[in-house]
């Protein structure tokens, strides 16, 4: 996803955070609007555990779960090109490879 938006223009950086599960970074408003930091995988609590009801669900069911930030709709530049196609056919690659990837299925 970072290197999409890279390649689109929509990122200053096409490089991604590395980072494991002991060093996940707690998402803060920081991160919102801005396309000059590195692509980062955050986590959100909330007073029940994770933050996000669709990674509760997955959790309890055993099934992994993720949810993938494409943009803020905050961006002028990424509302200008959200409304065309090419952006939504870019992204959906992305999301492709990165599952792909992430299931070793390379």
């Amino acid at each position: 996803m970072t290197a999409a938006s890279y390649r689109l223009g929509l990122s200053f950086t096409g490089q991604f955070e590395e980072c494991s599960t002991d060093s996940l970074t707690e998402w803060t408003s920081d991160f919102n609007d801005s396309i000059n930091i590195k692509g980062t995988v955050c986590y959100r609590l909330g007073t029940d555990g994770d933050y996000y009801g669709v990674l509760r669900g997955a959790a309890n069911v055993d099934v992994p779960g993720m949810i993938v930030e494409h943009g803020y709709h905050t961006v002028e530049e990424v509302r200008r090109q959200a409304m065309t196609e090419d952006l939504a056919a870019e992204w959906a690659q992305a999301d492709a490879d990165g599952i792909v990837k992430g299931l070793g299925f390379q």
